[in-house]
């Protein structure tokens, strides 16, 4: 499991770490509505395994993420609670990590398609609160489990978001709800996240944003994306883009950076 880095601002925890057509496609969705508030995620207990399409969004006043793990069979969300409480630096075999939505800004959200295999997950937040202690702590923990075969199908993209091992490949993107295909060509997982810069703003001010526990005046708006994407994998992002808006893609481990305009 890798260690949170500026997605998580600046957090240095184990990363324990997810009804309607997109993009104007006709085939069949299975959506699941998720929502993270001041502290908790709310969402159904069980939802079908297979296809899944999070409509994730952020109600609170504060930022959220939706860090996603599977758990071994029989693990309960009480497990992962003592596994927090202990500030235990390894992860263990019985928590892996499988991406999920990076940081959403408040108001915003993200309906991002995957697959999940049949068994149990949680969602976490590891985002500082205003007292510096990681939303988890404040029990920002949900876990649900996944059974049976949604039959859902692959949504149809607008456009796809290609991550080699050296750089993002990024076609032109219309505005409006769009549905992107973020895919990896790699040879090892890649991170697709999102976000709109500040007028005058830089990545590096970002950087140094969350290095400084997100205090102050945001250098950006958040807009998530997808936390790991395994070599070979593809997941689906569909999102409001605005004409003529500028947006930025990053990968936080190398600050690995790609922009584009909405046109």
């Amino acid at each position: 499991m890798k260690t949170m880095t500026w997605v998580a601002m600046g957090l240095v925890l184990p990363a324990l770490l997810p009804s309607a057509a997109c993009g104007g496609s006709k085939k069949k969705q299975y959506t699941v509505d998720a929502t993270a508030t001041e502290y908790s995620f709310t969402m159904p207990d069980e939802i079908k395994a297979g296809l899944v399409t999070f409509n994730t969004a952020n109600k609170g006043g504060l930022y959220h993420e939706f860090a996603l793990a599977k758990l071994e069979d029989g693990k309960t969300v009480d497990d992962v609670n003592a596994l927090i409480a202990s500030g235990a630096q390894e992860t263990p075999d019985w928590i892996t990590d499988i991406g999920g939505v990076p940081v959403l800004s408040p108001g915003h959200g993200e309906k991002l398609t995957r697959k999940l295999d049949p068994g149990t997950y949680v969602f976490i937040c590891f985002i500082p609160g205003p007292d510096g202690a990681p939303h988890v702590m404040h029990g920002m923990v949900k876990l649900f489990t996944a059974t049976g075969d949604s039959q859902a199908k692959v949504p149809s993209a607008d456009g796809t978001i290609v991550s080699t091992d050296d750089a993002f490949q990024v076609p032109a993107i219309k505005a409006g709800t769009r549905t992107l295909e973020l895919k990896n060509t790699g040879s090892k997982p890649h991170e697709f996240t999102l976000i709109s810069l500040a007028d005058g703003k830089s990545i590096a001010d970002v950087q140094a944003w969350f290095e400084a526990g997100g205090q102050g005046d945001a250098p950006a708006t958040f807009l998530g994306g997808q936390q790991t994407v395994q070599p070979g994998e593809s997941m689906w992002l569909t999102l409001d883009l605005q004409k003529g808006q500028s947006y930025t893609l990053v990968e936080s481990e190398d600050l690995r950076t790609a922009g584009f305009t909405a046109s």
